[in-house]
Parts: C-alpha cells; sequence; structure tokens
C-alpha cells in the first residue's frame, strides 16, 4: 500500500513527517485518557523501526535532524490543539449544562482546526509550510475514509513473554532490587508484608481498563496477607504498625497509578515497538526519555521507567484469550459426589483443597465455584470455553410477581446475587467452576480481575439494570429468551442457562479482617464515602 496520497508530492523529510503524524494519531487514540507523550527523539526511533524506508535517506543526506526539528514544531502545534480541545469541552459543558468528564483526544479534525483558527507561532516559516502541507493531506486521507485501512504498527507479542501473571510478577518487578537480600524469614513483618501486597497487586496487573491502579483498594491486601501469611498479620497487629503498613500500600498505589498513566501515554504502538526491541537497554532509554518529558520530579526517573518497563512485558504477558482452557477430570471424591447428588438449582462455593487433587492444582485460588448441570449440557464444551463476564440484573419468571436480583458469569447460568456477589471478592485473579455431570466434571479456570471487574459491576446503577424474564413455559416459544440460547451444532436442539436460585456456602476458610478493623479504629474517617469527605472538609463534623 502506498503511504502518501497520490495527489501529494512530498520531500524525504516531508515523508518521514507525513507518516510520523499518522502514527502519531494511532499513539493518541490508544492513549487511554488523554493524549501520547510526543518526544520527538523517540519518534524517529519509532519510524526507524517500522519504517526504516523513511529514515535511512534521511540520515544518509544527514537530514535527520530536520526532521526532528519539524516534530518539535508541531509538538508546539498539539499544544494548542489541546488547549482548544479542552476549552470546547468546557463551553459544551456550559452549554449543555451538564459537567462532563473529559474522555477525548487529539485528532487529525483538531490539528486542523489549530492550525486554521489557533495562535500557534513558528518561526521557521519553511518548517510551517512543511508542516501545514503535510496536516492537511493527512486530513484528506482520513477524510476520504483511508486510515482504516492502515496499520503502522504490530501487536504481536513475542512468545518468550506469554506467561502466567504470577510469573511475570516476579520476573519483571523493578521493586524487587529494592529490597533486603536476605531470605524472605530474616525480613522484618513490615517488609515481608509490603512484599506480599506488591506481588499480590502486580500479579493482579493484567492491563484490563486504562486506569486499572486506580481502582485498587489496600483492604483487601490485608485480607489476603491474613490468609496467605497470618503469624506476619499478626506481628503487623501486635507492633501497632497497621496504619504505616496501609499507608505504605496507599503510597504504592499512588506511584503505580503515576506509572501507569506513562504506559498508557507510550501508546499502543510504541508499547509494540519496544516488546520488538533486542535491546533491554534501548528499550529503558526510549522509556526514560518519554518518562522524562511526562513528569515534572526528576529523582525518581529512574524508578518510574524500570517499572513502565516492567508493567509493557508484564501486561504483554497477559495478553488476552478469547477462549479459556479446559480439563476433563474423571476423578471424585466425596464432595462431588455429594454436589452431583443433590438438586441442579444449586451454585456450591467451596474451598479448592476440597477438591479433587487434579483441579485444586490447576488453580492458586482458595475457593471455587461448582455447578451441577444437566446432563445436555456435555455436548456443549466449547460454551465452556469462552471467556466469562459479570453482569448484573433482574430475573423474573412471566406470570409472577416474584423479581429477584441475579449474576450472570456467561450463558452457561444465571446465579442468585445476593447469595454470589459477597462471594465473588474473595476471588482474585480467576474464578474457577467445576461443572459436574452424571460421569465426570469439566474445570474451567476463567481469568477475573479483582480490581477491574468489581468495579465495572459496582459502577452500573442498579436502575440501569437489564431485566430478563423466564417465559412460562420454560424458554420454549419465547422469542425473546431465543438471544440467551446455545445451539448444539450437531443437532438442532437449543440450551439455556440453568437458572441458580441459591448459594451454599462450604468454605471452612474463615473471612478475616483484623488488619482492616483495626485500621478503622484509629481513623474511622476512612469508612467516609467520598460525599461525606467532602462534607465534613467543608462544615467539619457536625454530629
Amino acid at each position: 500500500m502506498a503511504i502518501l496520497s497520490p495527489a501529494v508530492s512530498f520531500s524525504a523529510v516531508e515523508r518521514a513527517f507525513y507518516y510520523a503524524v499518522r502514527l502519531l494519531l494511532r499513539m493518541d487514540q490508544s492513549a487511554g485518557n488523554g493524549n501520547a507523550i510526543h518526544v520527538p527523539e523517540v519518534m524517529v526511533w519509532a519510524i526507524e523501526g517500522l519504517k526504516p524506508n523513511l529514515i535511512n535517506p534521511l540520515r544518509e543526506a544527514s537530514q535527520s535532524d530536520r526532521l526532528i526539528e519539524l516534530l518539535r514544531h508541531y509538538d508546539s502545534l498539539r499544544e494548542i490543539a489541546e488547549s482548544m480541545r479542552v476549552q470546547a469541552h468546557y463551553d459544551a459543558c456550559f452549554a449543555d449544562m451538564h459537567d462532563a468528564d473529559d474522555y477525548g483526544y487529539l485528532g487529525i479534525d483538531e490539528m486542523v482546526y489549530a492550525l486554521d483558527h489557533g495562535e500557534w507561532e513558528c518561526g521557521d516559516t519553511e518548517a510551517r509550510a512543511s508542516i501545514e502541507r503535510v496536516v492537511r493531506a493527512v486530513h484528506r486521507r482520513y477524510a476520504a475514509g483511508e486510515h482504516h485501512l492502515e496499520s503502522p504498527q504490530s501487536a504481536q507479542v513475542p512468545a518468550a513473554l506469554l506467561v502466567p501473571g504470577e510469573v511475570a510478577a516476579d520476573l519483571w518487578n523493578a521493586d524487587a532490587s529494592l529490597l533486603p537480600s536476605r531470605a524472605p524469614d530474616n525480613l522484618s513483618a513490615m517488609a515481608r508484608a509490603l512484599r506480599h501486597a506488591k506481588r499480590e497487586l502486580l500479579a493482579c496487573d493484567c492491563g484490563n481498563g486504562s486506569g486499572s491502579w486506580d481502582l485498587v483498594y489496600t483492604r483487601v491486601l490485608g485480607q489476603w496477607l491474613e490468609v496467605d501469611l497470618p503469624e506476619v498479620a499478626a506481628e503487623i497487629l501486635a507492633t501497632g504498625s497497621v496504619v504505616e503498613y496501609f499507608q505504605k500500600l496507599a503510597e504504592y498505589r499512588a506511584d503505580m497509578c503515576a506509572v501507569e498513566e506513562v504506559w498508557n501515554r507510550l501508546g499502543s504502538p510504541l508499547r509494540s515497538l519496544l516488546l520488538r526491541t533486542n535491546s533491554e537497554t534501548e528499550a529503558i532509554c526510549i522509556i526514560e526519555q518519554v518518562v522524562r518529558k511526562g513528569r515534572k520530579d526528576e529523582s525518581d526517573v529512574a524508578l518510574c521507567t524500570g517499572r513502565v518497563w516492567d508493567m509493557v512485558r508484564r501486561r504483554a504477558a497477559a495478553g488476552y484469550a478469547d477462549s479459556v482452557p479446559l480439563s476433563t477430570i474423571n476423578g471424585t471424591n466425596e464432595a462431588i459426589e455429594a454436589i452431583r447428588a443433590s438438586g441442579e438449582a444449586t451454585c456450591h462455593f467451596v474451598d479448592t483443597v476440597s477438591l479433587p487433587e487434579r483441579v485444586a492444582s490447576q488453580t492458586g485460588e482458595k475457593h471455587a465455584l461448582v455447578v451441577r448441570l444437566p446432563q445436555v449440557w456435555r455436548q456443549a464444551e466449547s460454551e465452556f470455553e469462552k471467556r466469562a463476564h459479570l453482569e448484573c440484573f433482574f430475573l423474573s419468571t412471566a406470570g409472577s410477581n416474584d423479581t429477584r436480583s441475579a449474576i450472570s458469569f456467561g450463558q452457561i447460568f444465571w446465579c442468585d446475587r445476593e447469595g454470589l456477589w459477597p462471594r465473588l471478592f474473595r476471588f482474585r485473579r480467576h474464578i474457577p467452576v467445576l461443572y459436574v455431570f452424571d460421569d465426570d466434571c469439566v474445570f474451567a479456570h476463567y481469568p477475573f480481575a479483582h480490581f477491574v471487574d468489581l468495579r465495572a459491576c459496582l459502577d452500573i446503577p442498579v436502575r440501569q439494570w437489564g431485566s430478563r424474564e423466564i417465559p412460562e413455559d420454560g424458554w420454549r416459544t419465547d422469542r425473546a429468551s431465543q438471544w440467551f440460547a446455545t445451539e448444539l451444532e450437531q443437532t438442532d436442539a437449543r440450551l439455556f442457562p440453568a437458572v441458580l436460585n441459591r448459594v451454599v456456602d462450604y468454605s471452612a476458610v474463615p473471612i478475616v479482617d483484623a488488619l482492616g478493623d483495626a485500621y478503622l479504629a484509629e481513623n474511622p474517617d476512612a469508612a467516609l464515602s467520598p460525599a461525606e469527605r467532602i462534607v465534613r472538609s467543608r462544615f467539619g463534623d457536625q454530629g
């Protein structure tokens, strides 16, 4: 595919700049809330990696510096365009009398508008002419709808990076170098507790959403510590170090929010290029330039750079798979046989250690869901492989006034929300589900982002939940219910979700939150909602 529109003739520098403008548009589009951090030297490096035929002639003719100059001038135009875009957003909010969040970013329309109406000063008339010519050419191409054909970066992830989240958390952890080199047992309780929390958080860092670290709440980390290292948690309590523990976790969370912002603002094309480089030193050098431009504080540039590089690799390792690996379990035990003999309308919440060893060995989670399904579902194994998502809704039966809240985890079963919801908080990175049939079981290990997935459900107001109705005849004739049907490939039969009206908790692992309770005892305001904190900060405690 030709890089340029056929009606436009550019110099060698302008050809490279044309590609840079397009690449920046892709970077801005994938930069989360905001725009990509634009560093001219980094942009030249990126173009050289993607289109060396554009940069090599410039180096041979000693013109690469001219490209960098163009990019610097373009950077100043981007600043003007961004200020105008933000102002337009606030003007629209004022006109609509509605304070809306700004999720916008720079597009080619904003760049052209800044050229035409902004107060952009560029002392280099030749550079201004080149920038204007290129920007308008890109705008024409986008207006013609050609941009969707472009593919300036590869999303391919090197196979060596595809490792489980727990492994990635150990491999790529810039903070590990800051920890004492002594064996864990010889570390202080605080050092062990913080090491545990950071590893758990990094293992959860799968890149779901552009602001996942903003969603981290620290109380659950104390609960996980009490489950995994009860002796360490007990020492934190005994030494009166609870407040210090949670304060340090809050500081780490804030640091990682800043790291995630840089990760976002690298943009997808640049992150893909960094993963393809053969030199870790080169990758760190590139990231450091972006970090320096995006941060005002120089004191922790090295640590932030290391953390960003780790995040790039760690999140690439997590990736995203549409399918979930399954295991057929032929073994059984007393717990499985009891569930097999029970009714099919129950979701069983169990400890993984109570399941057959082959199941327990496939997950690091402490708990699992066990569901007895009708035998006909055994023919729909491909449905079990589908990645599942949590969704809350209202469920009723036609002709009945009984409406209840439910939660679905894919199209296989719908469960009573009141029973399942509080137990979902006990899962960390996966939700293991064992489907029980007459003669065997199918085990699925569904990915679960604790902080992101739970918050996604909570952020949807109850009044915006959908409604689903089970027809009186049990799904047979109601046309609307066909949306929820699973068609068997070999027959014309259709399967509908199993409705689990109750949740039975067989877990023997206690819910412990002594650290959280101790912190609230010393800081009762921590339990206040954000709105309550604002009121108290302005008006004080009115009793």
